[in-house]
Parts: structure tokens; sequence; C-alpha cells
């Protein structure tokens, strides 16, 4: 048993740092994980539909599940062309709305960046 205990510490050693290397302002920082997620559809598709209400286009993205705002600045970063004013999100249906058609670049962009 204490072979064992020897060899997953030396494995371990490897791939954590000791103590003595870790500062302390290492310890307070947060992980760069991504605080939400979209599910796809049943059909493999990202959830995102060109909507016409009162005659305007809306772009919605649904199914986004943790934090729609984080979501909606990320996507403002990537995409500079839309006007920030455009977007507007939705707490409680988890969900964010977008004045204009803008289907093909959202869809892109959460393709390959997210």
């Amino acid at each position: 048993m204490s072979a064992l205990s020897a060899s997953s510490a030396a494995r371990l050693a490897k791939v954590l740092p000791s103590l003595n290397e870790i500062s302390l302002s290492q310890l307070t920082t947060k992980p760069a994980l991504p605080t939400y997620n979209i599910s796809r559809t049943s059909s493999g598709n990202l959830p995102v539909y060109k909507t016409i209400r009162s005659q305007c286009e809306y772009t919605d993205i649904k199914r986004v599940k943790g934090n729609v705002v984080q979501l909606r600045n990320d996507l403002q970063n990537a995409l500079p062309q839309i006007e920030k004013s455009k977007f507007t999100c939705y707490i409680k249906s988890n969900s964010i709305h977008i004045k204009g058609n803008y289907v093909d670049e959202i869809k892109k962009v959460l393709e390959t960046k997210f």
C-alpha cells in the first residue's frame, strides 16, 4: 500500500505545484471558464432564430443556461459591427433578443468561438 501511495504522490507532484510555489494572488483569482452554455436543439442545430414582430426583424438566441448577461457581453465583443443598444437580455426566459437579422453572424460566432 505504501508503494501505491508513493507513486500516487509522485504523479500528483508532476501535475500540481507545491504549496510553496503558489502565491496569494493565484489563490484568489477565478478560473476563466464560461459561466453559460447554449444547448442545441434535438436536431443538433443552434437555437438562433429570426422572428418578425411589428414589421421589425429580430434575432433570438434561446436555450441559454447560466449567465445571459455574460453571453451578451461576449457576443458584443465578438461582433463589434452590431450596436450594443440593439441587444436585450431576458433573464426569466434565458434568451437574448437582437434588433435586426443577424442569424448567420451569430451562428458563425457561436460555432467557432463558444
